[in-house]
């Protein structure tokens, strides 16, 4: 868990550096909207200027970020809101696409 500062840069760089290794300009990605400010804003403004797609949705809303899952993605990002860098990335480089979360 990132308690300091020195800890958050680096979740925050291995993020980056996980995120830029998998992507790249035409990729698609999706997240949620209630991931770390930092991440979010990594979604929001950083990937895109890299041509890369970013989908982020409501974390309430399940049937918005399955069916964000189903229109294709390269990369599913989720992170628990109350604890930080504890993030979970998803992977998908084939066909076919999940469509459905699991419970």
């Amino acid at each position: 868990m990132c308690r300091s500062i020195d800890g958050l840069l680096h979740c925050m760089a291995a993020i980056s550096t996980t995120l830029f290794a998998l992507l790249s300009p035409g990729r698609r990605a999706v997240t949620i909207k209630d991931a770390y400010g930092a991440t979010y804003l990594h979604f929001k403004e950083i990937l895109p200027r890299f041509g890369i797609q970013c989908e982020v949705c409501e974390t309430t809303m399940k049937k918005r970020y399955s069916a964000a899952i189903a229109k294709g993605c390269d990369v599913l990002y989720l992170e628990s809101p109350r604890i930080h860098c504890c993030a979970w990335l998803i992977s998908r480089s084939y066909s076919p696409r999940p469509t459905k979360l699991p419970p």
